[in-house]
């Protein structure tokens, strides 16, 4: 009984030394060999100490899972117009005195909806009806544009179209169709004959010369608008931070605000009163003296104007700031001090992604105080297969241990304590064991 107390009371010295850890069971349905994510709260990140950099993965065997950290950003998809690469198969001339072109995309290529064909051509003082069809992969021929146009009028105005657009239906052959493989023009010569009559009179006439020339494109382009997902902002959270007040020069009111968490982006400010308007500077409180982080102003107004009430401003946001306590100072000058309720922290959310197999679940999330930031070869493998179409999120971690609570980098525990709690913990668990394998060999 002595021997298991003790041993319990070493492990529980060791975790509230640690602190807790957030655990990660197998999602229902598996997880189908996709990239997993950890996505971390801001009560997540400050439970395990508040530092990214501080972070581990551990799998239910206890071997490190390799991560890798991604800021999360909103994401939208926007239409690029793209030159697809294409192949021309062969070109007919049938008697009819039309045109025919057949031509392909790759194979490997992703298809998409609408295409523009484009024709290069230098000859001017032209039309040509076009019709383009696709082949299935069956070999059925179907029709995609049936009534395209393509013309030139230079002669007479600056007007020219040399584009038809269509819609593929999943087709990467196509047969092009043009309504004449010659086109007829005027000659600029033209001859002139002058005769005379037997009365003494003299007729002219003129001749134009109507010549044939081949239609000539000297080649096909081929285009289409595919959507790409592109990262819009990054992603912001908030989180409700502790703040006191501090005395402060006349006109002056102080806080202290101790987020407990890094990066920040901001601070919010909720207060008692309705209608106000300040000045407030952010400074990092440092031992060898504050340094500006960020200044600006917040308002509040409960009164309406002609459209509709005026929205607050009461948030100050700057660029990732790393710091353990922010000196917040509103200036009051002659008007009553504000009575601050409630100061959230404006944060990044970032996510752990990292490849593992059902048999190391549950997935355990914990910190290590003061360490560096892991480098692990992960990141290069899931910039080639982590997009965001096979990345499955995991959130319902459940806190197992007492969060870690640390006002500075060392959280004021020093190395030989948690040296002192591995040791006591590692010697109970040895000391244990030893017992249980002289009790076994004894059968008691």
């Amino acid at each position: 009984m002595m021997i298991r107390t003790f041993f319990l009371f070493c492990v529980a010295a060791a975790v509230a030394v640690f602190g807790g850890e957030y655990t990660f069971d197998l999602p229902e349905g598996g997880i189908g060999g996709k990239v997993l994510a950890i996505e971390l709260s801001g009560e997540q990140l400050r439970n395990l100490g508040g530092h990214l950099e501080w972070l581990r993965l551990y799998d239910e065997a206890g071997a490190v899972v390799p991560w890798a950290r991604e800021e999360k950003t909103s994401k939208y998809f926007a239409c690029v117009k793209t030159q697809v690469p294409i192949t021309i198969q062969e070109v007919r001339k049938p008697k009819d005195g039309t045109l025919e072109i057949d031509f392909s995309i790759p194979s490997d290529l992703a298809l998409w909806d609408l295409a523009v064909l484009k024709f290069k051509t230098s000859q001017r003082n032209f039309e040509q009806e076009v019709v383009i069809n696709g082949l299935k992969e069956d070999g059925t021929e179907v029709s995609l544009l049936p009534n395209g146009f393509i013309f030139d009028r230079s002669e007479h105005l600056d007007a020219r179209r040399l584009e038809v657009e269509f819609s593929m239906h999943s087709c990467r052959r196509f047969r092009l169709f043009l309504s004449s493989s010659r086109i007829q023009r005027q000659s600029a010569r033209r001859s002139v004959s002058v005769t005379t009559e037997d009365d003494g009179r003299e007729s002219t006439t003129e001749q134009l010369t109507i010549e044939e020339q081949p239609f000539n494109a000297q080649s096909l382009e081929m285009y289409c608008n595919l959507r790409r997902e592109e990262n819009g902002a990054p992603t912001r959270q908030e989180l409700v931070v502790p703040f006191e007040p501090q005395e402060g020069a006349e006109g002056l009111s102080r806080y202290v605000v101790t987020p407990g968490v890094t990066p920040l982006m901001g601070l919010r400010f909720v207060f008692e009163e309705e209608n106000f308007s300040r000045h407030v500077r952010i400074d990092r409180l440092r031992t060898e003296g504050n340094r500006p982080v960020a200044q600006g102003d917040v308002r509040g107004l409960a009164l309406q104007n002609a459209s509709g009430q005026l929205p607050e401003m009461t948030t100050v946001e700057f660029s990732y700031v790393d710091a353990d306590k922010l000196l917040v100072t509103f200036e009051d000058h002659d008007s009553p001090p504000l009575h601050l309720k409630e100061v959230y922290a404006r944060l990044p959310v970032y996510q752990l992604k990292f490849i593992a197999s059902p048999d190391q679940f549950p997935i355990r999330l914990s910190a290590v105080p003061d360490a560096a930031e892991p480098v692990y070869d992960v990141g290069a493998i899931l910039a080639l297969g982590g997009n965001a179409l096979n990345v499955q999120v995991l959130r319902s971690g459940k806190l197992v241990g007492e969060p870690i609570v640390l006002q500075t980098k060392s959280g004021g525990v020093p190395r030989l304590a948690l040296y002192l709690a591995i040791g006591l913990a590692a010697i109970a668990m040895a000391f244990a064991l030893v017992v249980i394998i002289k009790q076994s060999e004894s059968g008691v």
